[in-house]
């Protein structure tokens, strides 16, 4: 991968000053789709014309509320259900507030007829090393996240908003709606920009654009200053998912009786994920043991339907189901190495086992406590985690560096109440 290319292109295509959209970044709002190989002209046409059937119809939205913040609810979150219910909790805590919600239901694009401006857009590409497929590709996205902003103006009275509020701004809608507001003098925050985790190569944080963004551990907020993100737009938050929860103590026992859960990551870590599931199967074995498979909320059951499927597991279980339900029968987690899964386990008191594979940079390279790289060391890391000393030694690993009191719920509240 050329990353060096890539950081190119995106100065090169903030430098351009794109019709109906003066003063937007648009190498920031495209850099997720930036990519860092060329590709010929044939590639990328498909795709191009893909998303441009796409743009025939929008998601509609819907608006509820009052107040001068903002909730934006958007239709690109659709594939990870779980974003919207972190950001009610969210959205909950301030005392009024707009909420901007995307629906199912489709309506017929108004803005169609602006489509002439995608093949503007291709020619102020012109002076760009791209092929002709790949402008066409670029200049189809930045229209889908155009048509997508000017939906979501027609629905709110903007003079009224002090604060706009997405879940990140790392795709290209976020990013190009909160450039909006910024342009229009609106304050904006990123709510879970836990995107700090992800790889370089696929998201640069240089293209952040929200004034204010939300961190939820210490890590993440040493590793916003290393990006050269001043203290003056960081807030320290604790993690939404565990927003009005109590957490449990931990609990660990060797049992004939285990059940365990597997929770796999995203679908772009496939061969992880299968990895994951030949460790943990091998693990059931050992331990004489069945075990549960969660698959990630942007990904089908389909592609984990094994030709010769392990007798040791009870069922793949989809984003429909209710995780309470599986915490009761489970008394441990098998996790991918990203995955959120891991402090979620630990909040819910029970021990969370990380699959690190070598060739990947670990998220949690501060937490050396129950991790492994393949199935013998997961055996061994289960059986360790049967002592007591060890099992104190994580608790207190993890809940310095990752649960600390600075990071609270107050913290939403107090930076809410600026805006009301």
């Amino acid at each position: 991968m050329d990353y060096t290319r890539k950081r190119t292109l995106i100065s090169s295509l903030n430098a351009i000053n794109f019709v109906g959209l003066e003063g937007i970044k648009c190498g920031n709002v495209l850099q997720l789709y930036i990519n860092n190989e060329k590709k010929s002209t044939r590639c990328m046409l498909y795709p191009a014309i893909e998303r441009m059937i796409a743009c025939f119809f929008k998601y509609d939205y819907y608006v509820m509320g009052t107040g001068k913040i903002l909730f934006l609810f958007l239709s690109n979150n659709f594939a990870n259900p779980h974003a919207f219910d972190i950001m009610q909790k969210i959205a909950n805590l301030a005392p009024s507030k707009i909420e901007l919600h995307a629906v199912n239901k489709k309506k017929f694009n108004n803005y169609l007829y602006k489509f002439y401006l995608v093949f503007l857009w291709i020619h102020q590409m012109s002076g760009i090393n791209l092929s002709l497929g790949e402008k066409s590709y670029l200049g189809v996205l930045l229209f889908h996240a155009y048509t997508e902003m000017k939906w979501i103006l027609s629905k709110i009275k903007t003079k009224e908003i002090s604060l706009v509020a997405s879940i990140h701004d790392v795709r290209m809608e976020d990013n190009l709606i909160v450039q909006y507001f910024n342009s229009i003098n609106v304050d904006t925050v990123a709510l879970a920009h836990g995107s700090f985790r992800m790889p370089m190569d696929e998201f640069d944080y240089i293209c952040s654009v929200s004034k204010y963004y939300m961190v939820v551990d210490s890590i993440m907020y040493a590793d916003a200053l290393k990006l050269g993100m001043p203290t003056s737009k960081l807030i320290k938050v604790c993690l939404p998912q565990y927003l009005g929860k109590e957490r449990q103590s931990l609990q660990f026992e060797i049992s004939s009786q285990n059940k365990f859960g597997v929770y796999l990551s995203h679908p772009d870590e496939k061969k992880n994920n299968m990895m994951l599931l030949q460790y943990a199967d091998e693990l059931a074995s050992y331990i004489n043991a069945v075990y549960y498979v969660k698959i990630h909320p942007s990904d089908n059951m389909e592609n984990y339907v094994w030709n010769n499927d392990p007798k040791r597991c009870i069922c793949i279980l989809d984003s429909q189901t209710e995780e309470k339900d599986i915490q009761k029968e489970i008394k441990f987690a098998v996790v991918g190495f990203r995955s959120k899964m891991f402090l979620e386990m630990f909040y819910n008191g029970k021990v969370a086992l990380r699959y690190v594979p070598k060739a990947e940079e670990d998220v949690y390279l501060d937490i050396q406590c129950w991790k492994f790289g393949n199935a013998s060391e997961l055996i061994k890391e289960y059986i360790k985690c049967s002592k007591t000393d060890y099992i104190d030694q994580a608790v207190e690993e993890i809940e310095s560096k990752y649960l600390s009191s600075e990071y609270s719920e107050k913290s939403y509240i107090k930076f809410f109440e600026k805006y009301t």
